[in-house]
């Protein structure tokens, strides 16, 4: 999952000219398959729409694992997000929601906290046996 999210956040810097940063603090958990293929698609959609709809320049990525909750939070300092104004009623959000209910997630959007224009997405699961990688 970490491997593909840095190739990720490579490739989409090339497609837009902009930056996309990565950063993981990941506790000894072993994700699942399924989970990780949802992260990964989940994570993909965020940064493709801060880019895309946003017009952000610069796209932070932090997944991390602590005490069993997943957080997967996308920062951008783009246009800030609206609810019903930017297209969430599309085909991608639908998609979103799906895979973060899936996971048995929540997401949810807010300003940055910084003064500078921007919006954080939020991504949070509470990890149960489910989640783990069969070994």
């Amino acid at each position: 999952l970490v491997d593909a999210l840095r190739r990720l956040a490579d490739q989409l810097s090339s497609s837009f000219g902009s930056r996309c940063e990565m950063i993981f603090e990941m506790d000894e958990f072993p994700l699942a398959a399924w989970v990780q293929d949802h992260l990964f698609r989940i994570a993909q959609e965020l940064v493709v729409n801060a880019f895309k709809h946003a017009k952000s320049t610069c796209v932070f990525v932090r997944l991390s694992v602590a005490k069993q909750l997943l957080r997967l939070e996308v920062e951008n300092d783009g246009m800030p997000f609206v609810q019903g104004k930017m297209g969430d009623e599309g085909l991608g959000t639908r998609f979103l929601r799906l895979r973060i209910s899936a996971l048995g997630g929540r997401l949810s959007y807010s300003p940055r906290s910084t003064k500078e224009s921007g919006t954080l997405a939020l991504c949070e699961v509470q990890l149960a046996d489910r989640h783990r990688a069969k070994t």
